[in-house]
């Protein structure tokens, strides 16, 4: 889980400041709460298709696959994916389960108002 996790942070947020990390982390975090709707372990709502754009086919994808800890960046994130697997991460995003960057709109954000507003990203933890 710590992996899976740690690569997904990786690829949604590298570039941001760590505060990013952390949101990307709570967001998965969130959807494990429910279950019924998202998938019940970090692994498979990291995976699940068309969720999360960085393990979609594709050289992102094969970048994430393929980064170490010798990169500094995928080190930290590791110690991020292991504060949150551990129930330790507060979520800064309170209670979101969706977001996306702030130079798009997906079709289910428009009219909705987001709960936070961290790096490139808006959070939303309102959506059906």
């Amino acid at each position: 889980a710590i992996d899976i996790l740690a690569r997904t942070i990786w690829g949604e947020a590298e570039g941001e400041e760590e505060a990013g990390w952390h949101a990307v982390a709570a967001v998965v975090v969130n959807r494990t709460k429910r279950p019924k709707r998202f998938a019940g372990t970090v692994e498979r709502v990291c995976k699940r298709a068309l969720q999360f754009s960085c393990w979609n086919p594709g050289p992102r994808r094969n970048l994430m696959v393929a980064v170490s800890t010798s990169d500094a960046i995928f080190a930290q994130c590791i110690n991020v994916a292991t504060t949150a697997v551990d129930g330790q991460l507060e979520d800064p995003v309170v209670g979101a389960d969706h977001y996306h960057e702030k130079s798009i709109v997906p079709s289910w954000a428009v009219g909705q108002v987001p709960c936070a507003s961290i790096g490139r990203h808006l959070f939303y933890n309102t959506i059906a």
